[in-house]
């Protein structure tokens, strides 16, 4: 299961329990440039993820809404794009890398396992209006626990 929660710090969510998952990749690999890191597969595959996570958050609003995301999207679109840039050569292949990430945030949130939980957070953030993450985790495990 992808620990996702709202980290209030940065105000913003697709981070996991434990930190950005770059930051995890970089703590347990020796790399020691900017070059290298972008070269590095299993640099790439976790910026990625963080990518298809932040990318989660609008894709789980417009398929709980029914219409596009509006709140935030902006933003974690450009947070995004700022983690996938380095990747790419020009705006050609920058959009489809983009677009592969935005589609992989949709498959993800909209997979049933998944949607059942999103669902439930969703549904207690629209009566609450505020979830700590610990909250969020327990009312997605229970639902993900029915199913």
């Amino acid at each position: 299961m992808i620990e996702v929660g709202f980290d209030h710090v940065t105000e913003s969510w697709g981070r996991t329990a434990r930190g950005d998952i770059p930051d995890l990749y970089l703590k347990s690999h020796q790399i020691r440039s900017v070059e290298e890191a972008v070269s590095d597969p299993g640099y790439r595959d976790a910026v990625e993820r963080q990518a298809t996570l932040t990318m989660a958050g609008p894709a789980a609003e417009a398929h709980y809404l029914n219409r596009p995301a509006l709140r935030g999207a902006k933003t974690d679109l450009l947070q995004a794009g700022l983690l996938l840039a380095p990747f790419n050569d020009d705006q050609k292949a920058f959009d489809s890398h983009l677009r592969r990430i935005r589609r992989r945030a949709r498959m993800l949130v909209r997979a049933p396992e998944n949607w059942v939980a999103i669902k439930a957070v969703a549904q207690a953030v629209a009566r609450r209006k505020h979830l700590e993450l610990a909250q969020a985790a327990r009312i997605a495990d229970s639902a993900s626990a029915s199913t």
